[in-house]
């Protein structure tokens, strides 16, 4: 292949990663939103609501355990069994929960204190995960944009890019896309090896 076939078929190597990458961190980035959402305001308003609906009906049940909660409690606790179930869909402890079907009687206070107990051990464990996942999409969506930056760079004549020439661009050249000694230089070849949709897959 000539210089100026090899040229060309760089630059369209690089034009292709570039499209895959703003895709890439598009999706990232739908995502991350989607998880902030979940986590600023529909999580805290759930765990504020079941914390209530929990520590008022055990002061109940305390007293009256096979008493049945009224009307107005019923429909609350089904709302926060639905919302909780749909927030937390990757938690099968949760989605084995169903809402109370009245049958003649509405449920027993002890029987909803146990099930707001598994909802908000549910709503913790959901914390938990949301914010791993934040941190992943997070770290994910620098790597994304740390490799366009590069290419970027790359097709305005920066074949060999260092720490120094990513400043401006609020990006870190990681030891995972780094090579050589001090000072390391951003590793084309090992982009040129990674097919970019299999490796950031797992965002969907």
């Amino acid at each position: 292949m000539g210089l100026v076939q090899r040229e060309s078929a760089i630059k369209d190597l690089r034009t292709k990663q570039i499209e895959d990458l703003n895709l890439i961190i598009e999706r990232l980035q739908e995502k991350l939103d989607q998880s902030h959402v979940a986590r600023i305001q529909q999580l805290p308003l759930l765990e504020s609501v079941s914390k209530g609906l929990y520590e008022e009906i055990e002061k109940l049940c305390k007293k009256a355990p096979a008493e049945p909660i009224t009307n107005l409690v019923l429909e609350q606790v089904n709302d926060v069994i639905k919302a909780t179930k749909e927030l937390a869909q990757s938690d099968p402890n949760v989605q084995k929960l169903t809402v109370f079907v009245p049958a003649g009687d509405n449920p027993q206070q002890r029987d909803v204190v146990i099930v707001l107990r598994q909802l908000r051990q549910g709503l913790e464990r959901f914390r938990i995960e949301i914010d791993q996942a934040n941190k992943t999409l997070e770290s994910r969506l620098k790597e994304a944009s740390l490799l366009r930056v590069a290419v970027e760079l790359y097709l305005e004549g920066n074949a060999s890019l260092g720490q120094d020439d990513l400043d401006d661009y609020d990006v870190a050249l990681s030891p995972r896309w780094s090579t050589g000694v001090y000072p390391k230089t951003f590793n084309f070849d090992k982009l040129d090896r990674t097919n970019l949709q299999e490796y950031f897959s797992e965002i969907g």
